[in-house]
């Protein structure tokens, strides 16, 4: 069972970011796995999952009213 799952629409903006081919491609393919649509929500999904996980991440925001 995939982590990520089809998202629901926010507000977005825009970012540029470029990426190993072989990297794009596996994202590609889990993007189909999961029925994720958009390389973007993968990306954002990916994000969300790292941020919450990261301790030190955590921490800092509460440390500095983040």
């Amino acid at each position: 069972m995939p982590i990520l799952k089809p998202m629901k629409k926010n507000e977005l903006v825009s970012i540029s970011a470029k990426f190993p081919k072989h990297l794009k491609d596996e994202i590609s393919d889990y993007c189909t796995l999961a029925g994720i649509e958009t390389t973007q929500e993968f990306l954002i999904q990916a994000s969300e999952y790292v941020l919450s996980k990261d301790k030190d991440w955590v921490k800092y925001k509460k440390d500095n009213n983040l």
